[in-house]
């Protein structure tokens, strides 16, 4: 867990690209958390349990976000802060199909914590189809 913000983005997708949900899940707001699909511009998925229902199904496709490019944005009193920028999204179909052509995706990761000292949390996850 990490309490510099790039450090805690960069350990969310991370995990995410490994495959890893059970670890994604420590990084997570068990409260808060929102989702939305890159490949359904419509949908949401909030809540940590819902988000790990929808990915156990979404786990053969072997999702993939490679960011290109990012800034960090602070809060007064350093308790929220945000990494955007852009980046490529693939996954596969079907589990035995190619990946997809990278997506390109503008993206939104929105993070909290308690204090200035305290790990950050991710809250948000928003990217869509440039």
């Amino acid at each position: 867990m990490a309490i510099v913000l790039i450090d805690a983005f960069n350990d969310v997708v991370k995990a995410w690209n490994s495959g890893d949900y059970i670890e994604v899940y420590k990084y997570l707001d068990p409260k808060e958390f929102i989702m939305k699909k890159v490949d359904d511009a419509g949908s949401v998925v909030t809540g940590v349990d819902n988000l790990l229902a929808y990915m156990a199904g979404q786990a053969l496709q072997r999702p993939q976000f490679n960011p290109a490019g990012c800034t960090e944005k602070h809060w007064p009193g350093d308790t929220v802060g945000q990494v955007r920028g852009t980046g490529e999204y693939t996954d596969r179909t079907l589990p035995a199909a190619p990946p997809t052509l990278p997506l390109k995706v503008r993206f939104t990761f929105t993070f909290k914590r308690k204090t200035d000292k305290d790990h950050w949390l991710l809250i948000n996850a928003f990217a869509a189809e440039m």
